[in-house]
């Protein structure tokens, strides 16, 4: 496939001295776009305050109903990758929630639980009418215990 996407992060500075900045294929770029609007807390970006991904409003809060919250997120995300991905649509997401025990090192007490969230995304790409498969897991909410 073509490679005629640039990867990020961005080199600026690789572009203003005209050297040659590496590139990805539609796919690849489509998938580092979604990453950075997912791992972005509304607001970070100056240009834009409605780019981002709403998960990180309720970073260490508890939830009183984590399937009513799921399915915010789940919808939250698919309006955001709607508006800001125009490559892509019948965009379906989907969320599952868990809780991720870790421990400092084998044989001792419990140390942490985190919230641990695994996003999926199915839709097709616009320009080729192919399907397109997006996933990642994020972690967050620490709970500690002494």
């Amino acid at each position: 496939m073509e490679k005629g996407y640039y990867t990020l992060p961005l080199q600026l500075g690789k572009i203003t001295e005209k050297k040659e900045h590496e590139k990805c294929s539609l796919r690849h770029s489509i998938a580092q776009k979604i990453h950075l609007i997912t791992t972005t807390h509304f607001g970070e970006c100056r240009f834009d305050p409605d780019f981002g991904c709403s998960i990180w409003e309720t970073d260490f809060e508890i939830l009183p109903n984590v399937n009513q919250w799921r399915d915010k997120m789940m919808a939250s995300i698919k309006d955001t990758i709607a508006a800001h991905e125009p490559r892509l649509q019948n965009v379906k997401v989907t969320l599952s929630v868990n809780q991720e025990e870790f421990m400092i090192s084998k044989g001792e007490t419990l140390r942490r639980v985190k919230r641990r969230i695994e996003l999926k995304l199915q839709a097709t790409i616009t320009q080729t009418n192919e399907p397109f498969e997006f996933s990642n897991l994020f972690y967050f909410s620490p709970i500690s215990f002494d």
